[in-house]
């Protein structure tokens, strides 16, 4: 499940170039630490209800206490994704019962960006405890831990890199493939800074 390096970008460039455009979204990045301890396996996740998805991403939805984690599809924003995409493609959402949801941005040439909710308890015990980890990306929180290729609710796959952090007691899964998936280095810092993004509006 680990795919090979090419670092065809310079990550220190790209970080640069990638802080300059997520500054001019505001705010500033920052975050807390990771989740409990609970059960369920990756492939047992609730049955999917509908697959209902935000028409659009205007901007990141929020509630009086912070963001909706009931709705992924609104933690990030256009202009946030378009660090991503050259053209920013419409989500696609999925609820799957009470504290998991799932939405997922992909191109048509297979760059995506997959963003799944779920129980801090379960992001612990169904994918931190069962999963081959590596160290957390900087500012996600001192518990965040990061995994090669694309996981998510039910998904494992080859290409990519996730990050698992919890927000607002919330746990999040956060994966990002770009290219042909190969490029870690690249993968790594976009997902640091959008998952910066989240917890910066957590707080």
């Amino acid at each position: 499940m680990t795919p090979t390096a090419s670092n065809r970008v310079s990550g220190a460039g790209l970080l640069v170039a990638m802080l300059a455009a997520l500054a001019a979204c505001g705010g500033d990045p920052a975050g807390p630490g990771a989740g409990g301890a609970g059960r369920p396996a990756v492939g047992d996740a609730p049955s999917a209800s509908a697959g209902s998805a935000a028409a659009a991403t205007p901007a990141a939805g929020t509630t009086a206490d912070g963001p909706d984690f009931s709705d992924p599809c609104t933690l990030l924003t256009r202009p946030e994704l378009a660090t991503v995409f050259d053209e920013v493609p419409e989500p696609t959402g999925t609820g799957y019962g009470a504290g998991f949801g799932e939405c997922v941005w992909q191109d048509p040439a297979g760059q995506l960006v997959r963003l799944s909710v779920v129980p801090p308890e379960n992001l612990q015990a169904d994918y931190i405890d069962q999963l081959t980890t590596r160290d957390g990306a900087t500012g996600l929180g001192a518990g965040s831990v990061t995994f090669p290729g694309t996981v998510g609710i039910g998904v494992a796959k080859r290409g990519g890199v996730t990050a698992a952090f919890t927000a607002a007691d919330t746990g999040l899964l956060l994966a990002v493939k770009t290219g042909d998936g190969t490029d870690e280095t690249a993968d790594l810092i976009h997902v640091t800074l959008l998952g910066q993004r989240i917890l910066s509006r957590s707080r």
